[in-house]
Protein backbone atom coordinates (compact mmCIF):
# COMPACT_ATOMS: atom_id res chain seq x y z
CA UNK A 1 0.00 0.00 0.00
CA UNK A 2 2.84 2.38 0.81
CA UNK A 3 4.30 1.82 -2.66
CA UNK A 4 0.96 2.67 -4.26
CA UNK A 5 0.69 5.81 -2.15
CA UNK A 6 4.21 6.83 -3.16
CA UNK A 7 3.45 6.40 -6.86
CA UNK A 8 0.15 8.23 -6.54
CA UNK A 9 1.91 11.09 -4.76
CA UNK A 10 4.56 11.38 -7.49
CA UNK A 11 1.94 11.28 -10.26
CA UNK A 12 -0.09 13.95 -8.52
CA UNK A 13 2.91 16.25 -8.01
CA UNK A 14 4.04 15.92 -11.64
CA UNK A 15 0.48 16.33 -12.93
CA UNK A 16 -0.19 19.40 -10.80
CA UNK A 17 2.97 21.06 -12.15
CA UNK A 18 2.01 20.33 -15.77
CA UNK A 19 -1.63 21.32 -15.27
CA UNK A 20 -0.64 24.53 -13.49
CA UNK A 21 1.58 25.52 -16.42
CA UNK A 22 -1.27 24.70 -18.81
CA UNK A 23 -3.71 26.75 -16.73
CA UNK A 24 -1.34 29.73 -16.70
CA UNK A 25 -0.90 29.35 -20.46
CA UNK A 26 -4.68 29.47 -20.88
CA UNK A 27 -4.82 32.64 -18.79
CA UNK A 28 -2.09 34.20 -20.93
CA UNK A 29 -3.94 33.35 -24.15
CA UNK A 30 -7.19 34.67 -22.69
CA UNK A 31 -5.46 37.88 -21.66
CA UNK A 32 -4.36 38.47 -25.24
CA UNK A 33 -7.94 37.97 -26.38
CA UNK A 34 -9.29 40.41 -23.78
CA UNK A 35 -6.77 43.06 -24.84
CA UNK A 36 -7.58 42.56 -28.53
CA UNK A 37 -11.34 42.57 -27.93
CA UNK A 38 -11.11 45.79 -25.90
CA UNK A 39 -9.05 47.46 -28.62
CA UNK A 40 -11.46 46.23 -31.32
CA UNK A 41 -14.43 47.61 -29.39
CA UNK A 42 -12.70 50.98 -28.97
CA UNK A 43 -11.77 51.13 -32.65
CA UNK A 44 -15.36 52.01 -33.58
CA UNK A 45 -14.88 55.38 -31.85
CA UNK A 46 -11.48 56.22 -33.35
CA UNK A 47 -11.12 59.28 -35.57
CA UNK A 48 -11.39 58.62 -39.30
CA UNK A 49 -9.37 60.06 -42.16
CA UNK A 50 -9.27 59.32 -45.88
CA UNK A 51 -6.51 57.17 -47.30
CA UNK A 52 -5.66 54.95 -50.24
CA UNK A 53 -4.13 51.52 -50.83
CA UNK A 54 -0.44 51.56 -51.73
CA UNK A 55 0.15 47.82 -51.94
CA UNK A 56 -2.07 44.74 -51.83
CA UNK A 57 -0.86 41.16 -51.89
CA UNK A 58 -2.15 37.72 -50.99
CA UNK A 59 0.37 35.17 -49.70
CA UNK A 60 -0.03 31.61 -48.58
CA UNK A 61 1.76 29.13 -46.36
CA UNK A 62 1.45 25.37 -46.44
CA UNK A 63 0.41 23.98 -43.06
CA UNK A 64 0.96 20.28 -42.41
CA UNK A 65 -1.01 18.25 -39.90
CA UNK A 66 -1.38 14.58 -39.01
CA UNK A 67 -4.69 12.76 -39.25
CA UNK A 68 -5.98 9.21 -39.01
CA UNK A 69 -5.99 7.34 -42.35
CA UNK A 70 -9.16 6.07 -43.97
CA UNK A 71 -7.76 2.53 -44.24
CA UNK A 72 -9.00 0.61 -41.13
CA UNK A 73 -5.88 -1.60 -41.08
CA UNK A 74 -3.55 1.38 -40.96
CA UNK A 75 -5.83 3.07 -38.43
CA UNK A 76 -5.68 0.04 -36.13
CA UNK A 77 -1.88 0.14 -36.29
CA UNK A 78 -1.84 3.75 -35.20
CA UNK A 79 -0.48 5.01 -38.52
CA UNK A 80 -0.79 8.76 -39.03
CA UNK A 81 -1.03 10.27 -42.49
CA UNK A 82 0.19 13.76 -43.17
CA UNK A 83 -2.15 16.30 -44.72
CA UNK A 84 -1.22 19.70 -46.06
CA UNK A 85 -3.41 22.71 -46.72
CA UNK A 86 -2.75 26.24 -47.94
CA UNK A 87 -3.49 29.11 -45.57
CA UNK A 88 -3.95 32.51 -47.20
CA UNK A 89 -3.06 35.87 -45.71
CA UNK A 90 -3.88 39.33 -47.06
CA UNK A 91 -1.07 41.86 -46.72
CA UNK A 92 -1.91 45.51 -47.24
CA UNK A 93 -0.12 48.82 -47.09
CA UNK A 94 -2.24 51.94 -47.07
CA UNK A 95 -1.28 55.57 -46.72
CA UNK A 96 -3.07 58.41 -44.97
CA UNK A 97 -2.33 61.81 -43.50
CA UNK A 98 -2.73 62.37 -39.78
CA UNK A 99 -1.82 65.51 -37.83
CA UNK A 100 0.19 66.89 -40.74
CA UNK A 101 2.33 63.84 -41.43
CA UNK A 102 2.10 60.96 -43.85
CA UNK A 103 1.56 57.56 -42.15
CA UNK A 104 1.41 54.01 -43.47
CA UNK A 105 -0.72 51.28 -41.94
CA UNK A 106 -1.02 47.56 -42.54
CA UNK A 107 -3.88 46.20 -40.42
CA UNK A 108 -7.29 45.46 -41.89
CA UNK A 109 -8.85 44.75 -38.49
CA UNK A 110 -7.48 44.69 -34.96
CA UNK A 111 -6.82 40.94 -35.18
CA UNK A 112 -6.26 39.81 -38.76
CA UNK A 113 -6.42 36.05 -39.21
CA UNK A 114 -5.41 33.83 -42.08
CA UNK A 115 -7.96 31.75 -43.98
CA UNK A 116 -7.89 28.45 -45.85
CA UNK A 117 -10.52 29.80 -48.26
CA UNK A 118 -8.72 31.18 -51.31
CA UNK A 119 -11.91 32.75 -52.70
CA UNK A 120 -12.43 34.71 -49.49
CA UNK A 121 -8.82 35.93 -49.52
CA UNK A 122 -9.17 36.90 -53.17
CA UNK A 123 -12.32 38.90 -52.43
CA UNK A 124 -10.49 40.88 -49.76
CA UNK A 125 -7.63 41.55 -52.18
CA UNK A 126 -10.10 42.77 -54.82
CA UNK A 127 -11.88 44.99 -52.29
CA UNK A 128 -8.58 46.61 -51.35
CA UNK A 129 -6.88 46.78 -54.73
CA UNK A 130 -3.98 49.20 -55.26
CA UNK A 131 -5.21 52.78 -55.56
CA UNK A 132 -8.57 52.12 -53.90
CA UNK A 133 -9.66 54.98 -51.60
CA UNK A 134 -10.36 53.82 -48.03
CA UNK A 135 -11.51 55.21 -44.71
CA UNK A 136 -8.86 54.74 -42.05
CA UNK A 137 -9.79 54.47 -38.37
CA UNK A 138 -6.75 56.00 -36.70
CA UNK A 139 -5.31 54.52 -33.51
CA UNK A 140 -5.18 57.43 -30.98
CA UNK A 141 -1.62 56.75 -29.73
CA UNK A 142 0.02 54.82 -32.55
CA UNK A 143 -1.27 55.71 -36.04
CA UNK A 144 0.64 52.79 -37.59
CA UNK A 145 -1.77 50.47 -35.71
CA UNK A 146 -4.82 51.96 -37.43
CA UNK A 147 -7.43 49.72 -39.06
CA UNK A 148 -9.75 49.77 -42.06
CA UNK A 149 -12.48 47.59 -40.52
CA UNK A 150 -13.28 48.56 -36.91
CA UNK A 151 -15.26 46.49 -34.44
CA UNK A 152 -15.03 43.12 -32.72
CA UNK A 153 -14.19 40.15 -34.93
CA UNK A 154 -13.73 36.44 -34.31
CA UNK A 155 -9.99 36.94 -34.59
CA UNK A 156 -10.12 39.20 -31.55
CA UNK A 157 -12.45 37.03 -29.46
CA UNK A 158 -10.90 33.70 -30.49
CA UNK A 159 -8.07 33.73 -27.91
CA UNK A 160 -10.62 34.26 -25.12
CA UNK A 161 -12.49 31.12 -26.18
CA UNK A 162 -9.29 29.10 -26.55
CA UNK A 163 -7.96 30.29 -23.20
CA UNK A 164 -11.25 29.55 -21.41
CA UNK A 165 -11.44 26.03 -22.85
CA UNK A 166 -7.81 25.34 -21.93
CA UNK A 167 -8.31 26.58 -18.36
CA UNK A 168 -11.48 24.49 -17.98
CA UNK A 169 -9.71 21.34 -19.24
CA UNK A 170 -6.78 21.90 -16.89
CA UNK A 171 -9.11 22.47 -13.91
CA UNK A 172 -11.21 19.38 -14.73
CA UNK A 173 -8.08 17.26 -15.12
CA UNK A 174 -6.70 18.54 -11.82
CA UNK A 175 -9.91 17.57 -10.06
CA UNK A 176 -9.67 14.03 -11.45
CA UNK A 177 -5.97 13.76 -10.55
CA UNK A 178 -6.74 14.65 -6.94
CA UNK A 179 -9.70 12.26 -6.70
CA UNK A 180 -9.66 8.77 -5.21
CA UNK A 181 -9.99 7.14 -8.64
CA UNK A 182 -6.30 7.75 -9.36
CA UNK A 183 -5.50 5.51 -6.38
CA UNK A 184 -7.45 2.60 -7.84
CA UNK A 185 -5.96 3.19 -11.31
CA UNK A 186 -2.38 3.05 -10.05
CA UNK A 187 -3.09 0.19 -7.66
CA UNK A 188 -4.60 -1.81 -10.50
CA UNK A 189 -1.22 -2.14 -12.23
CA UNK A 190 0.15 -4.23 -9.37
CA UNK A 191 -2.96 -6.35 -8.72
CA UNK A 192 -3.20 -9.94 -10.00
CA UNK A 193 -5.85 -10.69 -12.63
CA UNK A 194 -9.34 -10.87 -11.20
CA UNK A 195 -12.49 -8.89 -10.51
CA UNK A 196 -12.33 -5.87 -8.22
CA UNK A 197 -14.47 -2.98 -7.12
CA UNK A 198 -13.50 0.51 -5.96
CA UNK A 199 -14.09 1.08 -2.28
CA UNK A 200 -15.01 4.35 -0.64
CA UNK A 201 -11.32 5.05 0.03
CA UNK A 202 -10.41 4.49 -3.61
CA UNK A 203 -8.73 1.16 -2.93
CA UNK A 204 -9.40 -1.93 -5.01
CA UNK A 205 -11.07 -4.79 -3.19
CA UNK A 206 -11.66 -8.27 -4.64
CA UNK A 207 -15.15 -8.75 -6.03
CA UNK A 208 -16.30 -11.96 -4.38
CA UNK A 209 -18.62 -14.35 -6.09
CA UNK A 210 -22.07 -15.04 -4.73
CA UNK A 211 -21.18 -18.56 -3.59
CA UNK A 212 -18.09 -17.36 -1.76
CA UNK A 213 -20.04 -14.58 -0.09
CA UNK A 214 -22.71 -17.06 1.04
CA UNK A 215 -20.03 -19.41 2.40
CA UNK A 216 -18.44 -16.61 4.43
CA UNK A 217 -21.85 -15.55 5.71
CA UNK A 218 -22.62 -19.13 6.79
CA UNK A 219 -19.26 -19.24 8.60
CA UNK A 220 -20.10 -16.04 10.47
CA UNK A 221 -23.53 -17.40 11.39
CA UNK A 222 -22.07 -20.66 12.70
CA UNK A 223 -19.53 -18.82 14.83
CA UNK A 224 -22.24 -16.58 16.15
CA UNK A 225 -24.45 -19.50 17.15
CA UNK A 226 -21.61 -21.06 19.17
Amino acid sequence: MDQVDHRVRLIRIASVVVLTLGFLGGLAIGRVGVRQTWEAWQSTAWATVPGFILDSDTTFDTVKSGSRPDDPVQRSRGVRQEKAKDVWTNRLTYSFEFEGRRVEGHRIAVADVATDNHTEARQVADRYAVGTPVTVHVHPTDPTRSVLEPGITFGAVGPIIIGAVLCFCMAASARWIMSKYLVSLVEGFSKPPGSYFVGEDGRLAPLKRKGQQQKEQDGKDSRGST
